[in-house]
């Protein structure tokens, strides 16, 4: 199967038919080292995160490895979830929140680690394994 239908296959998983922090409908871009579908305006607050945390590829401009496209086929957004949002206590923020609401989410949720279980492996790990 060629890459583009792969990447339709991951798009249409129920997990990341949302945006993974702020919900929005039809996400096209995804976080190749944290393993979660976004938005468009979730992507620019990852980029801002710098490569060495969120490195991230359009479904629709960037080229895709078979490992890229291996990983995210085992993973969508609700597996990455649980474990990026394990110990979350608050409701997360939605697509009309402001944009400090959601960089600062965004940053606490990956740069920061404040929800993930201990002693638990990262979904783009396991999902490599």
């Amino acid at each position: 199967m060629d890459a583009q239908r792969r990447l339709t296959a991951i798009l249409s998983k129920p997990g990341n038919r949302e945006c993974a922090d702020c919900g929005s409908k039809n996400p096209r871009w995804i976080s190749i080292t944290l393993g979660v579908v976004v938005c468009i305006r979730c992507c620019g607050m990852h980029r801002s995160l710098g490569t060495h945390i969120s490195k991230m590829k359009s479904v629709s401009l960037d080229t895709w490895t078979n490992e890229m496209l291996a990983t995210m086929e085992r993973l969508d957004n609700e597996i990455s979830n649980r474990f990026w949002e394990n110990k979350l206590d608050r409701a997360k923020p939605t697509e009309s929140s402001t944009t400090h609401t959601m960089d600062t989410y965004i940053r606490n949720k990956y740069d920061r680690k404040m929800w993930i279980p201990n002693d638990t492996m990262d979904p783009v790990t396991w999902a490599r394994t």
